[in-house]
């Protein structure tokens, strides 16, 4: 077996080295275009997986809060956790934190029962700054155009403007706001699931 591949690395190496010698521009082409395809893959696979569902496992990636003095303890990307972990509780599925710099309006992305995409926006906000029509405005448009999600979810720890409300009304988002989400969090998971209309 190993002197049939000896052979066909061979015949391989003279057939690459012919094209090459009679070829030489279009070598040098497809030569830049598989190193630019290597050095693409290798930078964009690491920030593909960043967000990937293993955030959320082990103690030390596990974030405990039950009231909205909590949640607004937390840092950003804890919040981002928490909001994460809440969903894997309600049933959503292969859910990944993917917020950070550059996350395109989106900070986490799972799936519901009907392996439909849900795409989700975390504002850890004070009380008192209002989540607005631009922010909703802002992620309507990655959700539907960049994220080709089914719907979305948008969570604050504060509340909604009311032309917030009357825009999420008109699309398939869901508004969670600062009491909402200490409900959800004291819900027992098994008895109601969350699901965006």
């Amino acid at each position: 077996m190993g002197c049939i591949k000896f052979i066909v690395y061979g015949i391989l190496f003279l057939i690459i080295t012919s094209f090459i010698s009679t070829h030489k521009v279009l070598a040098s082409i497809l030569f830049f275009l598989a190193v630019g395809l290597v050095i693409t893959f290798k930078w964009f696979m690491p920030r593909w997986n960043q967000g990937s569902v293993e955030i959320l496992e082990g103690p030390q990636n596990q974030v405990s809060a039950q009231t909205l003095g909590e949640l607004l303890m937390l840092t950003p990307s804890e919040f981002e956790v928490a909001v994460a972990q809440l969903l894997q509780k309600l049933g959503y599925s292969n859910v990944q934190v993917v917020g950070g710099a550059g996350d395109l309006g989106v900070d986490i992305v799972c799936w519901d029962d009907q392996s439909q995409k849900i795409v989700v926006q975390c504002k850890r906000y004070a009380p008192g700054r209002r989540v607005g029509s631009p922010d909703l405005q802002s992620f309507l448009g990655m959700m539907t155009i960049h994220h080709q999600a089914h719907s979305g979810i948008f969570v604050t720890t504060s509340t909604f403007s009311q032309p917030a409300l009357d825009l999420a009304g008109q699309h398939p988002v869901t508004l969670i706001d600062g009491n909402q989400l200490t409900q959800l969090l004291h819900k027992d998971p098994g008895i109601e699931k969350f699901i965006p209309e």
